[in-house]
């Protein structure tokens, strides 16, 4: 079982809880994506999870760390948020899991959506007809630390849960399922129904016929080379090129020119760096994470000593000193790339940033697919999300934007 894939439709850039795990901002691309992905799990007999219920894309909050809401309409949820969860559930889902968002227009008690009966027996159950394993998100997120744990575990099994994901206390959760069955609180017959959905998840897997497995099964089927060329083939699609100042890429391959790696990733700085050197160029990497001023004066002058400066960038808008960086390289008017490796949203913050990549990604996968583009390889990506200024009145960079390197000159 995988849970996974994320189907919420990010239509609130500021969202802290999906970032690069959410296919989109359209309600129309995270369905077919969504549906893929599913598709994708099963056929090889891994149930997958659609969350998170009934979307988290609008909230800016992340249930882990804090109180997340969606303010959205009725008609509006329903209308985009909901549509990815009915793609799924056409596909044969096996798996659907809420999460601890507030939203009142569903729900105006105001009760989190894992917690809240109106949400996952009322739309989940009833409206949505799912009659899958609904399994909670994390019971010890933040968001529900106020609610006292018996309650708690309580709830989430009154609005319809058949599966608790990560209560603070496993033991003390259990004895409170038990105890509340033998005093009447809970029916035999309500526990009954989740350990059906429970027992026919895992018939449909196999796993009363061949429940085990091993470490030599395990690395025959996970991770191998056929698995790491496809994550490459997509790592190498999805690098997206928004903007780019004639002359500064690509960097030759082979060229042994000097090029500064910094800011923020403390593990991407220097892996790129080493991507970097394996092409030939001469990389000096400095992870900078949120630079004081000090760390920027030492950057700005390791910049001046290079022939091009690569700068990693991850959330800015929440991030004054990543910002300060960037802008401060660029006013060197040497010349600087600036590589999103989370969210494209980056861009929106930095107006006069000249050459621009997206990489939605910064571990070593992505980070190979990043030095390939450097060095001259096509980038071909496109936007999955609309960029708008940070106040949201205007389109910066349309959905499905992004440039291509001009074809080198001859002789």
């Amino acid at each position: 079982m995988d849970h996974a894939p994320v189907v919420d439709v990010i239509t609130n850039p500021d969202n802290t809880a999906d970032g690069t795990r959410a296919f989109s901002d359209r309600a129309d691309v995270v369905s077919s994506f969504g549906a893929a992905a599913v598709a994708g799990y099963q056929d090889n007999r891994v149930a997958a999870t659609a969350k998170h219920f009934p979307g988290l894309g609008a909230a800016e909050a992340n249930p882990d760390t804090g109180v997340a809401v969606v303010d959205e309409s009725r008609a509006e949820i329903m209308r985009t948020h909901l549509e990815p969860f009915r793609a799924a559930i056409t596909a044969g889902v096996e798996s659907i899991m809420p999460t601890a968002v507030i939203v009142p227009a569903l729900d105006p008690s105001r009760t989190p959506a894992v917690l809240s009966a109106p949400i996952v027996t009322g739309l989940l159950r009833h409206t949505l007809g799912y009659d899958g394993v609904v399994v909670t998100d994390a019971l010890r997120a933040d968001a529900l630390a106020a609610i006292p744990p018996e309650r708690m575990i309580l709830d989430a099994v009154r609005a319809g849960n058949d599966e608790l994901t990560l209560p603070a206390d496993p033991p003390a959760a259990i004895a409170t399922v038990l105890g509340a069955v033998r005093d009447g609180t809970l029916t035999e017959d309500r526990i009954d129904q989740s350990v059906r959905r429970i027992l026919r998840l895992k018939a449909t897997l196999g796993l009363f016929d061949n429940p085990y497995t091993s470490s030599r099964a395990v690395d025959s089927l996970v991770g191998t080379a056929a698995d790491q060329e496809t994550m490459a083939e997509v790592a190498r699609r999805s690098v997206t090129l928004l903007r780019h100042e004639a002359g500064v890429l690509p960097v030759p391959s082979g060229s042994h020119r000097h090029v500064l790696v910094t800011g923020w990733g403390a593990t991407a700085v220097p892996s790129l760096a080493g991507q970097l050197r394996g092409r030939g160029l001469v990389p000096t990497p400095m992870y900078t994470g949120s630079p004081d001023r000090g760390t920027v004066a030492q950057v700005v002058a390791a910049a001046t000593r290079s022939d091009v400066t690569v700068v990693l960038t991850n959330n800015v808008g929440n991030d004054e000193r990543q910002r300060n960086l960037v802008e401060a390289l660029l006013a060197t008017h040497l010349p600087v790339v600036v590589v999103a490796v989370g969210t494209p949203y980056d861009i929106a913050h930095l107006r006069s940033v000249r050459t621009y990549l997206a990489t939605y990604g910064y571990r070593d996968v992505s980070l190979a697919a990043l030095a390939d583009a450097l060095v001259g390889a096509q980038p071909t990506g496109r936007l999955p999300v609309t960029i708008r200024t940070p106040d949201g009145t205007r389109v910066r960079y349309p959905f499905g934007s992004g440039q291509r390197l001009p074809a080198p000159r001859e002789g």
